[in-house]
C-alpha cells in the first residue's frame, strides 16, 4: 500500500493493473524493494517495470493468474474503477 500511495494514476490491465508514477530514482528503488518482497509470499505474481524518459513516466505492471487486478484492489484497498 505504500508504494500504491506515489501512482499518479492506475488502470487496469487484462490480468492484473498499471501503476504510473513519477520517473525518480528513489521511486524505482521502492518499487525494486516492494517487488522483491512480494516475490517471497506471492509468487504467482509478475512485475514488469517500464521507463519512458521522452513522456517522462515510470510505470509498474502486475500481473498474473485471472482475477489478479481484483486481488490487488482488495490487497491494496484501492476503488476497482479509477
Amino acid at each position: 500500500p505504500g508504494l500504491v500511495a506515489h501512482a499518479i494514476r492506475y488502470r487496469e490491465l487484462p490480468r492484473g493493473m498499471r501503476f504510473h508514477f513519477e520517473p525518480t530514482a528513489e521511486r524505482l528503488r521502492q518499487i525494486a524493494d516492494v517487488a522483491r518482497r512480494e516475490l517471497q509470499c506471492c509468487a504467482f505474481l509478475e512485475f514488469k517495470v517500464g521507463l519512458a524518459l521522452g513522456r517522462e513516466s515510470l510505470t509498474l505492471d502486475v500481473t498474473g493468474p485471472t482475477d489478479t487486478a481484483r486481488f490487488l484492489w482488495t490487497l491494496l484497498a484501492i476503488p476497482a474503477a479509477a
